[in-house]
């Protein structure tokens, strides 16, 4: 990511949600495409309302789990995760995925709550997830290794509950 003259003509953005990252993806690296991924139907609407107001007119949607995306293989430059792992319940298969629709060279963003912070009292209290599937910093990254991806830079954010974080290397 620090080589400013990459290009991802191909970004999909897997648990897109309401889909606000994808004016962000497109001002910031100016691809071909974005992908629209999530398993949510009603979250595919929402994303095409996002895009109908950020004017985006390269964007695809696809409605499928993100352990079974119906993408071809090395058919995306860049992938972004953000915020979506700790609700699926089949990681493993997730991680495979992305590392069979990305291209060879092609980049993961990953970013992710780990186990400590989604078993806290007040994120237990407040939000469902899938308890056994919730893993450290540590098993998230073998995660990734395992999978066949190579990471090249690693930020940990630690969270401190007053909304204010602390980034380290």
């Amino acid at each position: 990511m620090n080589n400013d003259t990459a290009t991802y003509n191909v970004i999909a953005d897997v648990g897109v949600g309401y889909g606000r990252s994808l004016k962000k993806l497109n001002d910031r690296f100016n691809p071909n495409k974005l992908i629209a991924i999530d398993i949510d139907p009603e979250m595919i609407e929402a994303t095409k309302k996002e895009v109908e107001i950020a004017q985006l007119h390269n964007v695809d949607y696809v409605c499928c789990s993100s352990s079974m995306i119906n993408l071809e293989d090395n058919s995306v430059d860049m992938l972004l995760c953000h915020q979506t792992f700790h609700h699926l319940i089949y990681q493993e298969q997730a991680i495979s995925e992305f590392f069979r629709i990305l291209k060879p060279g092609g980049v993961l963003l990953f970013a992710e709550s780990t186990k400590r912070y989604i078993h806290s009292f007040i994120i237990k209290l407040l939000f469902r997830h899938p308890m056994k599937v919730q893993k450290t910093a540590s098993e998230y990254l073998a995660l990734v290794r395992d999978a066949g991806l190579m990471y090249l830079m690693i930020k940990y954010l630690i969270p401190f509950y007053g909304g204010v974080g602390k980034i380290s290397p």
